[in-house]
């Protein structure tokens, strides 16, 4: 007998959410509990991922376009979850800086999910309403740094 896809990814999350549980209860944040917790954490956003490819080449138009968009956000998610565990071990100014600032991103191409246009069969989203998001984006990501991290930057009197 032989599992789908689908079966598959569920049954290795939920191993994956069982051996997190037992992670967090054994070991708690002691070493080397905080990296496998963030790893097994890593290996479920990768199944996530792997989830909604699946959604997305069984659907049509909109709800293409929305899973395709959940895509790019737990994979901007992933990349932050992987700086972190890279940051964990080694300590890095710079990366941590990067981690903050994806890891409040992450799910800005969701937000895209508010600018689909039901009428449009295909489900694709127009090049010019992608560069204003991105506009739009680059403000926020512009506020977060001058309110987060330019008043830090600053020497004490």
């Amino acid at each position: 007998m032989t599992l789908s896809r689908s079966r598959l990814i569920v049954a290795a999350a939920s191993v994956l959410w069982l051996a997190h549980i037992g992670v967090c209860i054994t070991l708690g944040a002691k070493p080397p509990g905080a990296i496998l917790s963030d790893v097994i954490q890593l290996l479920i956003g990768g199944l996530l991922i792997a989830a909604m490819l699946l959604a997305a080449s069984r659907s049509e138009g909109m709800a293409r376009a929305f899973w395709r968009l959940g895509v790019a956000a737990y994979g901007l998610w992933m990349v932050a979850q992987a700086f972190g565990i890279y940051n964990d071990l080694g300590r890095t100014p710079i990366v941590w800086w990067v981690v903050n600032l994806l890891f409040c991103f992450w799910f800005a191409p969701l937000g895209m999910a508010l600018f689909l246009d039901s009428e449009h069969e295909t489900g694709r989203i127009d090049v010019v309403l992608v560069l204003d998001f991105l506009q739009a984006m680059l403000v926020c990501v512009a506020a977060y740094i001058y309110f987060f991290y330019l008043p830090k930057s600053d020497s004490p009197i």
